[in-house]
């Protein structure tokens, strides 16, 4: 609670600015009745006598509008106006993604519309697909604007990774978009995609480069080409990092200051930056949210009877450690090739990453239960040692599971509310759910819940370990594979610049924030299982945080409206009266989870 407590008070601090920039949630209208949202950051003394100049600034494919917060932080310091916006689908904004130019038009239209906005010193940044947001509000409103930042994006025809829907990128001239800075990282997995340049060291000479810029030789970094007087301002920048980093990156966040601070007039000037202080408390928060989840299961759970469960020792062990380690990466990369086709976004599981993540899921379950069959059938694993013995046992585990996610879930909306700050750290973060999000975050729940089962269930059996040891097996053994992956899918870029993978960098991406769940998952149901006997209560809390985590997150392909008959608010009560079934079962039965209903043999605690 402290943990909460004071991170999201420090980021809160730091994101106002020290109560000098006023910030809140707004809600507006957009094409064809959407409802899109974000955060409005406004100075101190902005009013309609005194207007300031505004910038509309939008995150990328799979993230939300704090991935921006970064730029708006040291923006709104400096006296801007910043509508840090969800794009259509992602966030506060209601699906489907994609729809209506990213949203993009019509929140530059909303912006334009605030009395206390100077029109004519608007500026538009976005990163990645949140680039070709701002594009499409660019060529919708050209008097809109005066200047843009492109963040690892490109004025250039989207890519396939967009999915469908999505609407033509406006193609980049040397008049088109106005006062253009290109801000795009050294490590840029999506050079080929963008760029049309395989090679991210080769970007500067790439054709649709030279042809933004108005040259037939490879641009120079930090050189302004063009007039930013007449519009056709012109300016490369490569800082050293990832595609996903760029937002995250001091030099980039100063290269975007400083080129709305060269094209637009109005605002003021303010000593470095920041920003990284707002994200060291929301990492502080998320900490504390996290430790919750252990806090309040420990409360409800007490020290179970025996479980009769060995524990595999010498080669054994090392053998399931290292299939359990390598098998979840050799599956990922082929899983991601045709999750696409053969899971598509539809009325329950309404969300395309996710859905490439429960495809890779459950194939793992089914593998790992196919690998645990032989200790099954020869009784080196009793069930009676890992499940619960009956189904009153079987609910209040659920029960706990529940009730101890419940309570982080709670931590965040307050936080929200209190300081309009999430549980986040770069491209991880638990955000508070809207409504919509609550119900397909309980609709992925229940078939992660299959995955997370058989997770628990291999760690601790064949590969429990005793001690302090045996979290750091935990944590390791399910991540290690996946983070090894990612590092050889970059491990040319320091000699050639191009990736071992090539066409899998979104998927590499949503690897990222996959390695730090397993690990996460890990732990928690090692430690659930020692303090209850089951393996149920763990696997239950990794499912709802998995979900939780997915689908607040990312974007969101159907609509709510095309969820079939059954009205989504259905959907929202039914999860959430079964939440408070289960809480309540938890907290009436927190004298033991297994108690009288296990079938296990002798008494005390659960060895190392």
């Amino acid at each position: 609670m402290a943990l909460v407590l004071v991170g999201g008070a420090f980021a809160a601090v730091v994101n106002t600015d020290f109560g000098r920039v006023s910030v809140t949630d707004t809600r507006f209208t957009g094409e064809g009745g959407q409802s899109l949202g974000g955060l409005l950051y406004v100075p101190d003394g902005v009013t309609a006598d005194s207007p300031a100049p505004a910038v509309l600034a939008v995150h990328g494919y799979v993230n939300s509008r704090e991935t921006m917060s970064p730029v708006s932080v040291e923006l709104a310091r400096r006296g801007y106006v910043v509508l840090e916006l969800d794009q259509a689908g992602h966030g506060t904004s209601a699906a489907p993604a994609f729809a209506h130019g990213y949203g993009g038009p019509a929140a530059l239209r909303h912006l334009r519309s605030l009395d206390f906005v100077d029109r004519d010193n608007v500026g538009l940044v976005g990163h990645s697909m949140g680039g070709w947001t701002v594009l499409q509000a660019a060529a919708a409103v050209p008097d809109g604007y005066r200047s843009l930042v492109l963040m690892s994006s490109a004025p250039f025809p989207a890519g396939p990774s967009t999915g469908g829907g999505a609407a033509a990128t406006p193609k980049g001239t040397t008049t088109f978009p106005r006062n253009t800075a290109v801000v795009v990282s050294t490590v840029e997995e999506f050079s080929g995609s963008m760029w049309q340049s395989a090679n991210p060291v080769d970007i500067n000479g790439a054709p649709n480069m030279e042809s933004l810029f108005g040259t037939d030789s490879p641009v120079r970094e930090g050189t302004v080409y063009g007039d930013v007087g007449a519009g056709t301002g012109r300016v490369l920048h490569r800082p050293s990092t990832v595609h996903a980093g760029v937002t995250h990156d001091p030099a980039a966040v100063g290269h975007v200051v400083d080129w709305f601070g060269r094209t637009l007039t109005g605002a003021g000037s303010a000593g470095g930056q920041v920003w990284w202080l707002k994200e060291l408390g929301t990492l502080v928060a998320m900490v504390g949210g996290v430790l919750s989840v252990f806090g309040v299961a420990k409360t409800l759970a007490r020290r179970p009877e025996r479980p009769a469960v060995p524990a595999a020792t010498g080669r054994g062990w090392w053998v399931a450690a290292l299939a359990a380690t390598a098998i979840p990466a050799i599956t990922f990369i082929p899983v991601m090739k045709y999750a696409p086709k053969l899971f598509p976004p539809g009325a329950w599981f309404s969300q395309s990453v996710s859905n490439w993540v429960l495809a890779w899921a459950l194939l793992n379950a089914v593998i790992t239960a196919v690998a645990l069959v032989p200790w099954l059938v020869r009784g080196w694993v009793p069930l009676s040692g890992v499940l619960p013995g009956s189904w009153r046992a079987a609910g209040r585990a659920v029960g706990l599971g529940a009730a101890a996610v419940g309570t982080m879930l709670g931590l965040v909306l307050a936080s929200d509310l209190l300081f309009k700050t999430d549980f986040r750290f770069w491209v991880l973060a638990f955000r508070a759910p809207t409504a919509p999000q609550l119900v397909t975050a309980f609709c992925y729940a229940l078939p992660l819940l299959v995955f997370f089962v058989v997770f628990s269930t291999l760690l601790n059996t064949q590969l429990r370990v005793g001690g302090r040891r045996g979290y750091w097996a935990a944590a390791l053994v399910p991540s290690v594979g996946l983070a090894v992956l990612v590092l050889v899918q970059y491990s040319r870029f320091p000699f050639g610049g191009e990736l071992v993978f090539p066409g899998y960098q979104l998927h590499t991406i949503v690897a990222y924030q996959v390695v730090v769940l397993l690990a996460v998952a890990g732990v928690l149901c090692v430690a659930l299982f020692r303090w209850t006997g089951s393996v149920l209560p763990g696997a239950v809390a990794s499912a709802l945080l998995a979900a939780w985590c997915m689908t607040a997150g990312t974007a969101t392909q159907a609509a709510v409206g095309e969820w079939g008959p059954v009205p989504w608010a259905v959907r929202l009560v039914l999860p959430l009266l079964a939440g408070v079934v289960l809480l309540v079962v938890a907290v009436r039965s927190r004298r033991g989870v297994t108690g009288s209903d296990s079938t296990s043999g002798g008494s005390g605690s659960v060895p190392a």
